[in-house]
């Protein structure tokens, strides 16, 4: 019998429990054994996630089981939206339900998963996806994957020393339309290429919403976590899942998140390993310094 990597790993977990797993060819076709499902945990539950949830969700071989996010709301709302998204599409009334946690390390910590879907604030995704990376999980991130070039070395290298495999959410790296178009390119189908034009959007701007009362639903804290703390404002950070984010679109809090808004005073970079990194950072106000802690 060929077994796949999946289906290696539960076999061997199972057999110490003395589970019995149930085979393939018992559940008949168009069915998954639940020990070759993958499970998934998301980390950053708010309005991304839902149309991510939604979409793997249908996948068959793989099972959303575990949630996070520093929003109790958002935390509330993920757990329905699943539960109700599997009863529609799969007819699973007897859906176990998603755990969800506060700390994405104590996800992370979880041996039964076996990849995360990172949709958090762009300032988290550099420092939540190597940790990921080395607690064993395969990784697909949000776009921007990064808010360096040093993060992306970074992470590039603990891939490869993980063996993890990671994506980034970039659907015109994987579009058929846009793969087409690289194709013809490549091939010379449009003759030499002798000049590019790129277009980023307007110029970003800092942030500049004023304070308002942080939420008791939100561990504000953490929210900015590598990034410098700075006000809360519910354009910034809506405590629903569905509400519209801060206009104007191209502001830099949308673009890059706190740490990147905050560019202009601080230019933050990472430093330290996954369990003990810490974020400096230094600007014409004098400087500010964060620690962040995640495990490896």
């Amino acid at each position: 019998m060929t077994y796949s990597r999946r289906r290696f790993i539960k076999s061997a977990a199972l057999a110490a429990s003395a589970f019995t797993i149930v085979p393939r060819h018992v559940l008949g076709n168009g069915h998954v054994a639940p020990s070759d499902k993958i499970n998934i945990g998301f980390i950053g539950l708010g309005r991304q996630s839902r149309g991510l949830a939604s979409r793997f969700v249908r996948m068959t071989d793989a099972q959303i089981v575990a949630g996070s996010d520093v929003w109790t709301t958002k935390m509330e709302w993920f757990r329905e939206h699943v539960s109700s998204v599997y009863a529609e599409h799969r007819g699973a009334t007897d859906f176990a339900g998603v755990a969800t946690y506060r700390e994405f390390q104590e996800l992370l910590d979880r041996a039964d998963i076996d990849a995360v879907v990172i949709a958090t604030p762009d300032h988290w995704h550099a420092l939540q996806a190597v940790a990921a990376m080395r607690a064993g999980k395969d990784v697909f991130c949000e776009k921007p994957l990064t808010h360096t070039v040093g993060e992306g070395v970074r992470m590039v290298r603990v891939a490869e020393e993980t063996g993890r495999i990671v994506q980034t959410g970039s659907m015109q790296r994987s579009q058929e339309n846009f793969r087409r178009a690289c194709e013809l390119v490549r091939n010379g189908y449009i003759g030499g290429v002798r000049r590019v034009f790129v277009n980023v959007g307007d110029p970003a701007r800092d942030y500049d919403l004023p304070a308002e009362p942080i939420p008791g639903a939100v561990d504000w804290d953490r929210w900015c976590g590598p990034g410098p703390v700075g006000n809360y404002n519910a354009m910034l950070a809506p405590e629903t899942a569905g509400t519209r984010y801060w206009p104007p679109s191209r502001s830099r809090m949308k673009s890059t998140g706190i740490a990147g808004a905050a560019r202009r005073r601080c230019s933050p970079t990472i430093t330290g390993s996954p369990r003990h990194a810490t974020t400096s950072t230094s600007g014409p106000t004098g400087g500010c310094s964060r620690k962040w802690a995640a495990a490896s």
